[in-house]
């Protein structure tokens, strides 16, 4: 019945094995019932412990005055967590030996109690009770729990060797743990030399010491050495190794352990397997991550979890949601816990996969996950990016122990939803549930202060942020203090954004971005090319989207010099080809009427990466602009062959395209193809280029259906269209219905519809 007890690791399964025991009266076992205290400490379960301590029948020498019971007592505590209680049953012996002390020494060592622990050995010595080997460990493993405790170690280290404890395997082992943990390695590597019997957690010891104190090579050329003495297969070692390659993002090194590990044909090891797909994934190979998860034969939870994690790390979250169905295939539903389906969700999120985000939350609610608090917040995100910020705040609602982050989640949503008010409402909401906000909810709160329809009001409550921001000292964070700036130059208050973005210390390369942003925004081209300037001077590097605002603000100036001044530097940066700076300097030689250079830089990015529909819809916009629109038709038919999907600007450009260059049919077929192909409804725009087309085209009977046919009421834009489109025709009966539509629509803004009709009817 002990065997068994000891080896359970569920307190479920030891309630059972215990109710059996009391069946069959095995309780009354002085011997059982120590090990049903022991085992129930193991569970964590304080209360079944005591429970059967204080029913013992029969405590004799074992049970109460000797060691043994102490020890199931003390451990019983400490496992616990209730040093309390474990130091009073120790003060109450008379007797301490060397197991009573160690058992209390060790007890305070596992709960972070180090300093304490050293205090107990110093009195245990005192008292005139001389430590063994496990004594020895527990004091040792106190020094290197406080890391800079070098002296008392060789301290410790020196009485182990008075009593000839230091040659015991385990102590030995300690003791270069110990040394490399308080950054000794020289005297790690003196008892590493002087161990005569190394096992494989000397090496280990030795190497991860090295590992951990950046001797990297030096960790490995030991394995090596540890090969050659015959140890051909410690996984304690590989799996020390390769955790030290994971933090240290090191690539080579974990990639020739990894071929060692080929070598031996231990590569497919489950737990070796997910740290070689982590190492891999941390260290931004993702094709090796790959190959190392598909070389696992037995993969379970972690392997599957690690390996989607690597892919939404890596900005491929439908090769993610392409795992989590391959998983659904093989079987492994069993192997989801909660981390899995928060991936999951993420990845969801990127993409605004709404129909596999509620098919998530479905999943998740059947495993038991929907009092998950981490699960929940991440819902309110998911909702929210997939554009369903009811389910959001439904699910939100429902949340019972509402978290910081909870309500952080559902501010957010309502800011990424333009609600500014409702962000507002949820603050305030916040803080009578007693909840302090974070830098993240902060931040968030700067954003909805640009949204309120009244800007000064929307002003006044940012300046009120501000203050809380600075009362509570988080205007020196760069994410917090960027979100400021931000909020102060939307409520046209550049000035006051400067100022705050001045008093930032030190400046990440986003805050940067967003003070070059507001100044470009605010008209100031000429400011924001100095502001750069300033950037470098204060070395920080500027990246893509730095780039972007830079080739913005000369695209403004109409400044041919500096503008290749800016793309020289874009292309020694290696930048020219990324998809963020690439499209900006699209979109400057456009404006500067260099549609070859606006063509040569768009096919170095289509070499470099595949682009979104934002960098399309640059390259088409140019083409369109300078009347090419036969190659821009071209242009978008390579696009869809490249499986980009249009959105609703792509369609308002080539229409456009067509519009200029008489291309009618081809024009009526982007536009019929907008809802049937691409999913995307008409709007106003749309509906406009269409007439334009059409207007163009001569035949402004068909413009004018339109217009009475559209699904909503038109606008000034599409009469005020098609009465241009008849100035061309001369149309005076049609251009004259449409100057009344617009007169009727407003006749205070429209002299300008008097002038095209003027120059339509005839003198």
């Amino acid at each position: 019945m002990d065997g068994q007890l000891v080896k359970v690791a569920s307190l479920d399964k030891c309630c059972a094995l215990h109710a059996g025991a009391v069946e069959i009266g095995a309780e009354s076992d002085t011997f059982v019932a120590n090990t049903v205290i022991d085992v129930f400490s193991r569970c964590g379960s304080l209360v079944n412990a005591r429970n059967v301590f204080d029913r013992m029948v029969r405590r004799d020498v074992v049970s109460w005055n000797d060691s043994y019971a102490l020890n199931s007592l003390v451990n019983m505590y400490a496992k616990c967590g209730s040093l309390v209680e474990a130091r009073a049953e120790f003060e109450k012996l008379q007797r301490r030996d060397a197991v009573s002390w160690t058992t209390l020494i060790l007890a305070y060592t596992e709960n972070g109690r180090g300093g304490e622990a050293l205090e107990l050995f110093s009195r245990m010595a005192d008292e005139g009770c001389l430590p063994d080997g496990r004594t020895y460990l527990a004091a040792l493993v106190a020094c290197a729990s406080l890391l800079r405790c070098l002296e008392r170690g060789m301290d410790v280290h020196s009485q182990s060797r008075t009593s000839g404890c230091d040659s015991v395997p385990f102590v030995a082992n300690t003791l270069i743990d110990m040394y490399s943990k308080c950054g000794s390695l020289l005297d790690a590597k003196k008892v590493f030399d002087s161990t005569q019997a190394r096992d494989a957690v000397a090496w280990t010891a030795m190497m991860l010491g090295y590992a951990e104190n950046g001797e990297a090579e030096r960790a490995l050329h030991l394995f090596a050495c540890m090969e050659q003495q015959g140890c051909m297969y410690n996984r304690e070692a590989y799996t020390s190794l390769l955790r030290e390659c994971i933090s240290g993002r090191a690539l080579e090194r974990g990639a020739r352990i990894h071929a060692r590990l080929i070598a031996i044909e231990k590569d497919k090891d489950t737990a070796i397997g997910n740290l070689l797909v982590q190492m891999y994934a941390k260290c931004g190979d993702l094709h090796r991550a790959r190959k190392a998860f598909y070389s696992i034969e037995r993969r379970n939870s972690v392997s599957w979890t690690v390996m989607l994690a690597a892919y939404i790390d890596h900005g491929k979250q439908e090769q993610g949601l392409c795992l989590f169905h391959t998983m659904d295939l093989e079987g492994a539903q069993a192997d989801m816990d909660a981390f899995t389906l928060s991936c999951v969700l993420s990845a969801c999120s990127s993409l605004g996969a709404g129909a596999e985000g509620q098919a998530i939350h479905a999943r998740l609610v059947a495993c038991g996950y929907e009092l998950d608090i981490p699960l929940q917040n991440a819902l309110v995100t998911m909702y929210a990016k997939c554009h369903c910020l009811e389910e959001a705040r439904r699910v939100f609602d429902n949340i019972q122990d509402k978290s910081r982050v909870s309500w952080t989640s559902i501010i957010s949503a309502y800011v990424q939803h333009e609600r500014g008010d409702e962000s507002l409402k949820m603050f305030l909401a916040m803080n009578l549930d007693g909840m302090q906000p974070d830098e993240m909810t902060l931040s968030a709160l700067c954003a909805a202060c640009c949204q309120l329809e009244d800007r000064g009001r929307g002003l006044a409550v940012g300046r009120g942020v501000h203050t809380r921001i600075r009362v509570a000292g988080h205007d020196q964070n760069p994410v917090v203090g960027t979100a400021l700036v931000c909020m102060y130059a939307r409520c046209g208050c550049l000035l006051e954004a400067a100022a705050v973005f001045n008093k930032l210390t030190p400046k990440d390369v986003v805050s940067w971005n967003a003070m070059l942003t507001a100044t470009v925004e605010a008209g100031e081209a000429e400011e924001a090319l100095r502001l750069h300037q300033r950037m470098r001077a204060e070395g920080v590097m500027p990246d893509a989207a730095t780039f972007a605002v830079v080739v913005a603000a000369c695209s403004a100036l109409k400044d041919e010099a500096t503008s290749r001044a800016v793309h020289t530097e874009v292309a020694a940066r290696g930048l020219d080809g990324h998809p963020v700076s690439g499209t900006a300097l699209v979109c400057m030689y456009a404006k500067c009427g260099r549609l070859d250079d606006a063509t040569t830089v768009f096919e170095r990015m289509q070499r470099h990466s595949v682009l979104a529909v934002a960098a399309w819809n640059s390259i088409l916009a140019a083409l369109a602009k300078h009347g090419h629109g036969a190659t821009a038709v071209e242009f978008f038919r390579v696009m869809t062959m490249a499986y980009v999907q249009p959105d609703g600007i792509t369609i308002t450009v080539m229409l456009h395209a067509c519009s200029h260059s008489g291309l009618l049919a081809t024009g009526l077929d982007y536009f019929l193809s907008m809802l049937h192909d691409f999913g995307l409804a008409p709007a106003a725009e749309h509906y406009a280029c269409l007439i334009d087309l059409l207007g163009r085209a001569g035949v402004g009977a068909e413009a004018e259906e339109v217009i009475r046919g559209m699904p909503f009421a038109p606008d000034n834009v599409a009469w005020k269209t098609l009465l241009a489109s008849c100035q061309t025709s001369k149309d005076a009966g049609r251009g004259s219905r449409a100057a009344m539509q617009l007169i009727r629509m407003d006749p205070l803004l429209h002299d300008s519809s008097y002038v095209l009709l003027s120059n339509i009817l005839p003198v």
